[in-house]
């Protein structure tokens, strides 16, 4: 059993191993690639203009149930 487990493993972390090609010393360097973006962000803006129509809709809200209130209680 003992030993299944540690075939099991090695099986696991062998299979984990980069494979680099057969002629590791003269394989070039790979240079990560950067996505600069440019331009405007629309994605972004949506949410901005989502998140500014929310706090807006709030407050206009708040206002409503406040002036409400205010005739309800000056009306008793």
């Amino acid at each position: 059993m003992a030993f299944a487990a540690t075939s099991l493993m090695l099986a696991s972390s062998a299979g984990a191993r980069l494979y680099t090609g057969d002629l590791a010393d003269t394989a070039t360097p790979q240079v990560p690639v950067v996505a600069n973006p440019s331009g405007f962000g629309w994605a972004d803006a949506a949410i901005g203009a989502a998140v500014a129509l929310a706090v807006a809709l709030t407050a206009l809200g708040l206002a409503y149930v406040a002036r409400n209130r205010s005739h309800l209680e000056t009306s008793h």
